[in-house]
């Protein structure tokens, strides 16, 4: 079986969980005897291919076109969905150019700039949501990541039969990098939080570093800046904390293992591949009550609300007082989030479109 993978342009120089879901993929597909090759050239010819698989649906005009130029062809969509509105409306609002100067036409109160607001927000709303709808029904088969993102497609485009849950994954097959050399070339703190991700407003650290301040405890922020926000950088380093651009596998399993705990208060996650992470290598966990996270870590995690600085403090000082028994969430994990599940799961969907 030969396998084409179309993703984002940008998926290695702005590499997040996408890019690691779909490297992750092909790794474990590989073993199974599936040959594939990535592409984000949307001209790319599928011909040679039995099947191509498209990861991540947001940069839709160019899944559209290439989707187009490739009709015919047995499609699979992992779409990677989450819904934006609440990050739009709470987030994106303040710090947006466009949204500031949408939000200053709506404080001048001019009809004729209202009208011109409201018929490009039409536009492209609409525009965007037809794209999005052309591309769901032009697939085979749709992998969402959790029963909550299959329920939404299910319910709001009617896709009943042409979904099939792959849920996200972790490499079991690291071994921890020496801890003790660790602290000593990174010069970390003996007790620590740690947050792992990209540093941006959707994964929202500020609200942990406040917290943290609040609270007086060390944090460990891990993951590359978001070339496109990186203003809301300057906005943390008016905190405490260390920062480690990026640390590999083996490294980052160990400081899984090390921290007090791993704090993920973003905007939303499906569910979030470095939490998953953490709570293998026997992390305590707090993270969004935003997207799937609840499907994935039940109750043996914390939850807080993005919005909600307090639910974070309380959220972390239950965690303190009476932490959760992590090692029924790891055994969850090793049963069920792994990415030599999501492969066999993956390759299921593959041979029900091909038969």
């Amino acid at each position: 079986m030969r396998v084409l993978f179309y993703t984002r342009k940008d998926y290695l120089i702005n590499s997040g969980g996408d890019t690691i879901q779909l490297l992750k993929t092909k790794e474990y597909l590989e073993r199974l005897n599936v040959k594939i090759d990535i592409v984000n050239d949307e001209f790319y010819s599928s011909n040679n291919y039995d099947l191509i698989h498209i990861f991540n649906c947001l940069p839709i005009y160019h899944v559209e076109r290439f989707i187009k130029r490739n009709a015919g062809k047995k499609i699979i969509i992992s779409p990677i969905y989450w819904d934006l509105t609440e990050y739009k409306e709470k987030v994106l609002s303040k710090v947006s150019v466009r949204r500031r100067v949408l939000n200053y036409i709506d404080d001048k109160k001019n009809i004729f700039l209202q009208k011109l607001k409201n018929n490009v927000y039409k536009f492209f709303n609409n525009d965007f949501e037809e794209k999005f709808r052309f591309c769901l029904n032009s697939a085979n088969i749709i992998l969402p990541n959790s029963q909550r993102e299959k329920k939404f497609f299910d319910e709001k485009y009617g896709l009943n039969e042409k979904t099939f849950v792959v849920p996200n994954g972790i490499d079991v097959n690291i071994k921890p990098a020496n801890y003790e050399n660790m602290k000593i070339k990174y010069k970390l703190p003996d007790k620590f939080v740690l947050s792992v991700g990209r540093i941006e407003y959707r994964k929202n650290q500020l609200m942990l570093l406040q917290c943290a301040q609040k609270l007086k405890l060390n944090v460990i922020l891990v993951g590359s800046i978001n070339h496109k926000e990186k203003k809301y950088y300057q906005k943390l380093k008016r905190y405490n904390f260390l920062h480690i651009p990026y640390l590999n596998q083996n490294e980052l399993f160990s400081l899984y293992n090390k921290s007090m705990m791993h704090v993920l208060p973003s905007w939303f996650e499906t569910p979030g591949l470095a939490t998953l992470e953490a709570a293998y290598n026997g992390a305590q966990i707090i993270t969004t009550d935003r997207g799937c996270t609840k499907e994935y870590f039940d109750d043996f995690a914390f939850y807080c609300s993005p919005d909600n600085i307090s639910s974070l403090e309380m959220a972390i000082i239950e965690l303190l007082e009476q932490p959760k028994d992590i090692a029924k969430l790891k055994e969850k994990i090793l049963n069920n989030y792994t990415w030599e599940v999501a492969a066999k799961k993956t390759l299921e969907a593959y041979n029900i479109v091909l038969k």
